[in-house]
Order: C-alpha cells, then sequence, then structure tokens
C-alpha cells in the first residue's frame, strides 16, 4: 500500500494510493515562473489533498492513530525519521 505522484512546474500535483484506489490531480491554467521548483513550493493542492483524506478517513471510519503522516517537504520527513530512532 503505497501513495506515489508527482509535482510538477507551477504547482502542478499528481498522485495515485493503491490502497484506497484513489487518485488525485491538482491542475491549473496559472503558472507561477516563480515556481520553478515545482510543487514543493506551491501550496495551493494542499488544502485540497488534505480534505480528500479527511473524506476518506471518514467514510472508511479509519481511527487517529491510523491516519498517515503527511509530509510536503523531505527535509520534514527527515525530521520525523530522526524523531522515531
Amino acid at each position: 500500500m503505497y501513495i506515489f505522484g508527482h509535482g510538477g512546474y507551477g504547482g502542478q500535483m499528481g498522485l495515485a494510493d493503491t490502497r484506497y484506489k484513489t487518485g488525485f490531480c491538482y491542475a491549473t491554467n496559472y503558472l507561477d515562473a516563480s515556481s520553478r521548483s515545482g510543487a514543493d513550493d506551491d501550496r495551493r493542492w494542499i488544502s485540497m489533498y488534505e480534505a480528500l483524506y479527511d473524506c476518506i478517513y471518514t467514510i472508511e471510519k479509519v481511527p487517529q492513530h491510523q491516519k498517515r503522516k503527511t509530509f510536503y517537504e523531505y527535509g520534514a520527513f527527515k525530521k520525523f525519521q530522526g524523531s522515531k530512532l
């Protein structure tokens, strides 16, 4: 069970979740040229992504302790890993 996806130029984002058999895509016709590094710098899609999982967790009755931890930056993931060791 994995979530995989990729952010693109201008804040585009797409992902697939194999556990819940769902996908998510955010595509915009506004490309912010200053957001050259992709979705990591552009936060417009995050609220929609979080709303999707709020709905999934409500429908599936997922307990709070079983909800997935989402990291939007690799540095935050590494910091979390270090705190778990």
